[in-house]
């Protein structure tokens, strides 16, 4: 295994910059490590559980660079996933909760926007973006070491394989690994796959940024949208780029605060990476930034900033989960990536999840809110029983 300390980072052929511009434009995809709470949704009160953000989920949000309050929206719920997935166990019922485990807690651990071999962004949709889960699930459907994404009628696409993993990180076949955070970059400069794993397993730990140069990695196209994914990796390339005594170091200099409005000194686990193409930096969080910030590797640690709006807050002053678009917490954050602005779904979300298919010719009532409030009633009938193709390709 091969360390490199930040400052022998600066000088290798997968340089990270260094520049004290950190800031980044568009939207950010996030998952929140425990249940949220927002208020994008103040009214009526059947639409309120939009509100509610389990760790299942994808959040999406950009912040008003005129200053203004924003929140974040629901853009993947849990909900969502259930449809895209279908009546996984055959019970008659779309809704599984937890979904992304077979027990205990799911999870979505890791997002991943996809682009193409150029770098080139393609299509962001529920369909595109590649995630990885806590834990194994379904009969089987994927296990915590893979990426996937779910593309229409259900069909599982993976991003790359838990074995991949496995054998770039030395380990003999077989060996589990839960990919806790990944992203990509083309830039010629530092392409290839940065990940973490959760929880130590020698010689890594969870705090660590691993790194698999782009060529250790066969690349394939997908034939669903044509982005990149991995068709194989080279045995023993994954080395560990940023240690975790390294990305301790880049929260200390961050000065960022935690939902107390103490210093940070520790990431504890690397739980969400993203590379901000802006700078060729990579932003993270983490399970010790209470508060939800998010930060960056630039200038050897620095508090992401997304359309000049910082995600976290200088000590003495709390992080609370507002820069993120959250009801005040002392929560952190799961998953990241960074997309385009107006990244928008079409999302729904009930008080009591059910998911019964409603029979033939049943229908299914939504409500659609605008600011000012606007509430638009309309009836869609399906032509068949089936709820979960309907709903996913609303």
């Amino acid at each position: 295994m091969k360390t490199l300390t930040f400052a022998a980072l600066v000088a290798s052929a997968c340089t990270l910059s260094v520049a004290t511009a950190q800031e980044g434009e568009g939207g950010l995809l996030y998952s929140t490590l425990h249940h949220e709470q927002t208020s994008q949704c103040p009214t009526p009160p059947m639409i309120q559980a939009v509100n509610q953000v389990t760790d299942e989920e994808l959040q999406y949000v950009s912040p008003d660079p005129s200053g203004l309050a924003y929140t974040s929206k629901a853009w993947a719920t849990q909900n969502n996933y259930c449809e895209l997935l279908g009546d996984i166990d055959g019970d008659g019922n779309y809704w599984e909760d937890p979904l992304f485990a077979n027990f205990g807690v799911g999870q979505i651990d890791a997002a991943l926007a996809p682009r193409d071999e150029t770098g080139r962004p393609c299509p962001v949709n529920m369909h595109t973006v590649f995630i990885s889960v806590r834990s194994r699930f379904g009969p089987p459907i994927a296990t915590a070491g893979d990426v996937f994404r779910i593309l229409p009628g259900g069909t599982i696409e993976t991003f790359v394989t838990e074995g991949q993993i496995v054998s770039a990180l030395g380990f003999a076949i077989g060996t589990p690994i839960n990919v806790d955070a990944i992203t990509v970059t083309f830039d010629p400069q530092a392409a290839g796959i940065y990940f973490s794993i959760e929880r130590n397993v020698a010689p890594y730990q969870d705090g660590d940024i691993i790194h698999v140069p782009s060529t250790a990695i066969t690349w394939g196209v997908s034939p669903f949208d044509g982005c990149a994914v991995v068709q194989s990796i080279a045995a023993n390339s994954a080395f560990v780029l940023i240690s975790e005594a390294t990305v301790d170091g880049f929260c200390f200099n961050s000065q960022v605060a935690d939902c107390y409005g103490d210093p940070i000194n520790t990431i504890g686990d690397v739980d969400g990476l993203t590379w901000n193409t802006i700078d060729s930096s990579i932003w993270f969080t983490g399970e010790d930034l209470v508060g939800c910030s998010v930060l960056s590797t630039s200038g050897g640690g620095q508090i992401a900033v997304l359309n000049t709006r910082p995600l976290g807050s200088l000590v003495p002053t709390a992080t609370l989960g507002l820069e993120v678009g959250l009801d005040p917490t002392c929560g952190s954050l799961n998953a990241l990536a960074l997309v385009g602005i107006d990244e928008c779904a079409f999302v729904t979300d009930t008080l009591t999840p059910a998911l019964v298919p409603p029979g033939p010719g049943g229908n299914i009532w939504i409500e659609a809110a605008g600011i000012p409030p606007i509430f638009l009633g309309f009836l869609l009938s399906p032509t068949n029983d089936v709820v979960g193709p309907f709903a996913a390709d609303l």
